[in-house]
């Protein structure tokens, strides 16, 4: 509920003090129009000494970022996952590529900054699908980004997907991770490796970070 989310801020701005930004770790944060209405207008009556990020969709209600501008937003993390709207649409994400270049400019004339989330390997996902993402990533209006491929999870569909059309390149739930934590790439597509797939993001985040 909004008072249960009211009221674990008031209570990190009590018992934390050196605390300054809380982050919102949930993908349907901005689904439901009127409880955001009313959560920023609940925050924003607090005073907290304290900003906030969350994540959100592509398609979040223009309106709706002022206002949270207003209760302390400072970035939204955003899965815009595919610059290609069939790889959207086969896997169910419900967004439009049309819309990402308006929410974004939305996000950057509220002074909301943006972090984009970008992956690769999808059902479908080939080299020139590959390029029309990073092509998108380029052009949106992103203060930061992000490039990974595709994870899939055993008990997901993602995961019986990729097993059924022989996408999977690991077979120990162990090779999940590297060594040292870090998740590494378990899956290929039709022309592509899971080694290409890693170069190809390694080689988005270059294009994306060290543009002129």
């Amino acid at each position: 509920s909004v008072a249960n989310v009211l009221a674990e801020f008031s209570e990190i701005a009590r018992t934390m003090p050196e605390a300054r930004s809380v982050f919102l770790e949930d993908d349907t944060f901005t689904a439901d129009p009127d409880w955001v209405r009313e959560f920023c207008i609940g925050l924003a009556s607090l005073r907290l000494p304290l900003t906030f990020t969350a994540n959100a969709r592509p398609d979040t209600a223009h309106g709706l970022l002022p206002l949270l501008k207003s209760a302390g937003l400072r970035a939204l993390c955003v899965g815009f996952e595919s610059g290609n709207q069939a790889l959207l649409d086969a896997v169910g994400k419900g967004t439009r590529v049309a819309d990402f270049a308006p929410f974004a400019a939305a996000a950057r004339a509220a002074a909301v900054r943006v972090h984009g989330c970008f992956m690769v390997g999808l059902p479908g996902e080939t080299r020139a699908t590959m390029r029309e993402t990073l092509q998108l990533a380029l052009s949106l209006p992103l203060d930061s980004a992000q490039f990974y491929p595709l994870m899939v999870y055993p008990g997901t569909r993602a995961f019986a997907a990729a097993r059924d059309r022989g996408h999977l390149v690991k077979s120990r739930w162990r090779d999940w991770l590297a060594a040292d934590g870090t998740h590494t790439c378990v899956v290929r597509t039709d022309d592509c490796s899971d080694a290409a797939l890693v170069r190809f993001c390694n080689l988005a985040r270059r294009r994306f970070y060290l543009r002129r």
